[in-house]
Parts: structure tokens; sequence; C-alpha cells
């Protein structure tokens, strides 16, 4: 993963596996022209990956709640209190994938 310097997600140099769960902070359709941008080019990663491993993909983008607290903008991005704002809607959403997957591919969390 490269933080985003050249790549916002890197899907497309993910190693094989059953799922990929991608996770794109700025790939939202509520993120505006980052949004939109982010978005193409993690459509573009997920299908070379998917081409070159076959594998389910989930992907995982703010929803509207969270985008409407701000970090779409490039002078957002890092601010802590965007990140506090966020952080409650962000763990419920990993509870209800995990919830998710544990139904879908129930294999990817036993221990």
């Amino acid at each position: 993963v490269d933080g985003g310097v050249v790549s916002l997600a890197s899907a497309d140099l993910a190693s094989a596996a059953d799922v990929l769960v991608l996770l794109c902070p700025f790939a939202g359709p509520y993120q505006g022209v980052a949004g939109r941008l982010g978005a193409w080019q993690a459509n573009r990663e997920m299908l070379a990956w998917q081409r070159r491993h076959g594998g389910d993909i989930v992907q995982v983008v703010p929803s509207a709640e969270m985008a409407a607290l701000g970090g779409s903008k490039l002078s957002e991005i890092g601010d802590i209190s965007i990140g506090r704002a966020v952080y409650p809607l962000a763990l419920a959403s990993g509870r209800r994938l995990a919830a998710e997957l544990g139904r879908t591919h129930p294999h990817l969390l036993t221990a």
C-alpha cells in the first residue's frame, strides 16, 4: 500500500486471495471530483486484480454521513477533528462488514 501517493487503492498490487477487502477512503459517490477520480482509479485496479487472481472483491467507501463530516478536500485530509467524528461511524460500518463477510464468506472469520 502506498498511502495514496501513486495510487489511491493499490488494489492491483494485492496478493492473491479468495476475497480482497479494499478500503477506499477517497472513492465514494459523495466526495465530488476526488471521489469520482478515486472510484475510477480503484475500479481500474480492481479489474486488474480480478483478471490476475479471480477472487471476490469487497470495496469499502465512506457513507454519505461520513463524507458530510469532511475529508474530501485536500486541506481536510489528516484533520484530526474530522477523524474523531468519522471514527464511530467507521467502526459501526466495519462491524456490519464483518457480519456480512461472516455470512457470505464464513471461512474468512474462522481461526
